[in-house]
């Protein structure tokens, strides 16, 4: 879709507060009307072009929710369209990422447990953080440490930290 495209395009060359939706339509050539037909904010625009990755990401730290070979696929698309990548993990809108991902994660939390030691919320804050933390440094600074290592580092450690969410057990003595 030309608008998702322009957005990209306009989040790699500019900061997210930088530029408006009237910056998108140009630069998507399209109206004013079609915009909306589509999206109600830029926020909106960019909830849409996140929600592809969301998913897959968000299920990392369940076994059984996403084979390594979906995560391997998912990391060797983000080193393909790295700069892209990089804009949506290094700019101001990565937090933006950060609580879309932890929602979800909290989501996926909720349903395995009912009560957990710390908030659903705030263990997923952790997860998201630390998930999208290393594919920011894998992209920026170690980009030729393999998907496969990336993947499965991330699956472990994902893994990790949600068993430590949902378990049961109080304050050590």
């Amino acid at each position: 879709m030309a608008l998702i495209e322009a957005f990209k395009r306009l989040v790699v060359s500019r900061r997210y507060e930088e530029f408006y939706i009237a910056d998108i339509i140009a630069a998507a050539d399209v109206s004013r009307s079609s915009f909306y037909e589509h999206f109600h904010s830029k926020q909106d625009l960019l909830q849409e072009c996140l929600q592809g990755v969301i998913e897959p990401l968000s299920a990392v730290g369940f076994a059984g929710e996403i084979e390594f070979e979906h995560v391997v696929g998912l990391l060797d698309h983000f080193q393909e369209v790295g700069e892209i990548s990089l804009a949506f993990l290094k700019s101001d809108v990565s937090q933006i990422f950060v609580q879309m991902l932890s929602h979800a994660i909290a989501q996926k939390l909720a349903r395995q447990a009912s009560t957990t030691t710390i908030p659903h919320r705030l263990a997923a804050a952790q997860i998201a953080e630390s998930t999208l933390g290393l594919l920011r440094e894998w992209l920026s600074h170690f980009a030729e440490t393999r998907s496969q290592d990336v993947a499965r580092q991330l699956l472990d450690s994902s893994r990790l930290l949600t068993a430590a969410a949902l378990s049961q057990h109080g304050p050590e003595h």
